[in-house]
């Protein structure tokens, strides 16, 4: 993988000066770009070259020759020397119009080798190179594979204009500009993106591998607090992977009572992922590091997608089956819509919530209910229950529930069969259908929900 540093040159005669960046001085030169070989360059072990890009004017006043100095190509070529790079120089454009452009971009973009690392100069870049620039980032980044290992800026005019640096400081050791870091800038692209996909696809992975790896390009003037960021990485993480592959219970944590030694039974509730990720955002919205402050509202974006999550498991799935409706992840939302059903059937009739016979037998006595079977056709584990089952076939509130269960059933098996059924739907009509039955539910369960799940007074809460 080759370090690449990319960087224009202008036309105006330069006066040499030190460059600062991150505590360490250049020596004296008319150019930026061999400060930055200086300071940068050393760093990689990897193959490196420098690549001026320049108008056939500044080719001529500073690359060939200097105007009153050496060159820049004869700078790099003493500099190569001893630091060990190769350089070339790639003629541009003026820029003056939309094609000269298109023409500079692509000048740029073909220099650029598949996985490299690449250190953008921007101190010289004219008209809309500045621009340009970032989209140039964005589509190595796509295209090649590109890793952008820095932007930078030198700030010459910090110190005033030619003839007053001059004035002021006689002596070019003196004279100190700094390399302003662009960084900053490159991880908040970064943040915008993932939070992006994030927020329109549903696929938190890439704010997760963001939040793994911190902040490490904004500042070293102290240690981040990256436990926080790496335990929201994990449980982001998790989220991506539990809803890809519908892992309710993992996703909403477990209610259950469990006997405590010396104090009989308690109602225990083992904490999900939602309330894991919402805990881990809450962490970092707290007293905020100034660093950070345009990652922030980033960051309250997606926790905005957790904050409609509360106690009730049967809610919080739910609210997870709208958010996989705004993220067309029907197939998913249909799985939880079913499972949901049927946890909430258990609960309001005194079924095992977590027993898979139990859990079983409500689709059985929605089937009853569908194919309006004979009682001698029933399962025999409807036949053990006679009385319960009667008395939900006949109560016409839960018959809506059950018959809710049942339809819900043959849209998921016609996904999950692939179409394979007798009355297969259309892919445009799931994602109405799906709405239409998550509003039939929701009111369903509003309506019948019990007012104290709990038997133990409120849970214990353990992860």
């Amino acid at each position: 993988m080759a370090v690449k540093l990319l960087s224009f040159l202008g036309t105006n005669k330069y006066i040499p000066c030190r460059y600062e960046l991150e505590g360490k001085k250049s020596r004296i030169t008319h150019f930026i770009q061999a400060a930055l070989v200086e300071l940068l360059l050393p760093q990689f072990e990897e193959e490196k070259e420098v690549v001026v890009f320049t108008t056939e004017d500044a080719k001529e006043k500073n690359w060939e020759k200097g105007q009153g100095y050496e060159g820049l190509k004869d700078v790099l070529a003493v500099l190569s020397q001893e630091i060990g790079f190769t350089w070339k120089n790639v003629v541009i454009p003026e820029g003056f119009s939309s094609r000269e452009a298109v023409d500079i971009f692509k000048a740029v973009f073909n220099t650029i080798e598949e996985g490299s690392k690449l250190i953008f100069d921007l101190t010289h870049s004219f008209r809309s190179l500045p621009f340009l620039a970032g989209l140039i980032i964005n589509y190595a980044r796509l295209l090649k594979g590109v890793e952008v290992a820095g932007v930078y800026y030198g700030a010459f005019e910090k110190l005033g204009r030619a003839w007053e640096v001059e004035e002021k400081w006689p002596d070019p050791a003196k004279r100190v500009a700094p390399v302003v870091s662009l960084n900053y800038f490159l991880e908040l692209s970064d943040w915008l993106l993932a939070a992006n996909i994030f927020l329109k696809a549903g696929d938190a992975r890439p704010v997760a591998d963001l939040a793994e790896k911190g902040f490490k390009k904004i500042s070293d003037e102290k240690k981040r607090e990256e436990r926080k960021w790496r335990d929201l990485a994990r449980e982001l993480r998790n989220f991506a992977g539990e809803v890809a592959t519908c892992r309710t219970l993992s996703l909403s944590g477990v209610s259950r009572e469990e006997r405590a030694p010396g104090h009989g039974y308690l109602w225990v509730h083992h904490r999900g992922t939602l309330e894991r990720v919402k805990e881990k955002l809450a962490e970092l919205g707290g007293e905020r590091d100034p660093a950070l402050e345009l990652f922030a509202p980033v960051v309250d974006k997606i926790r905005g997608q957790f904050e409609a999550y509360g106690d009730d498991d049967i809610d919080n799935i739910n609210h997870l089956i709208r958010w996989c409706l705004e993220h067309g992840l029907i197939m998913q939302g249909y799985t939880f819509l079913r499972e949901n059903i049927i946890t909430a059937l258990c609960v309001i009739n005194g079924f095992r919530e977590y027993d898979e016979d139990d859990r079983e037998l409500q689709g059985k006595i929605a089937t009853v209910f569908a194919r309006n079977l004979p009682e001698e056709r029933w399962a025999p584990d409807l036949k053990e229950r006679r009385e319960e089952v009667t008395r939900l076939l006949t109560d016409p509130e839960m018959v809506a529930g059950y018959k809710l269960l049942n339809t819900v059933g043959a849209y998921r098996n016609d996904l999950d069969h692939a179409q394979f059924t007798k009355n297969s739907t259309t892919a445009e009509s799931f994602k109405e259908s799906l709405k239409e039955h998550l509003e039939q539910f929701t009111e369903f369960y509003n309506k019948h929900k019990p007012r104290q799940r709990h038997p133990y007074g409120p849970p214990v809460v353990v992860d």
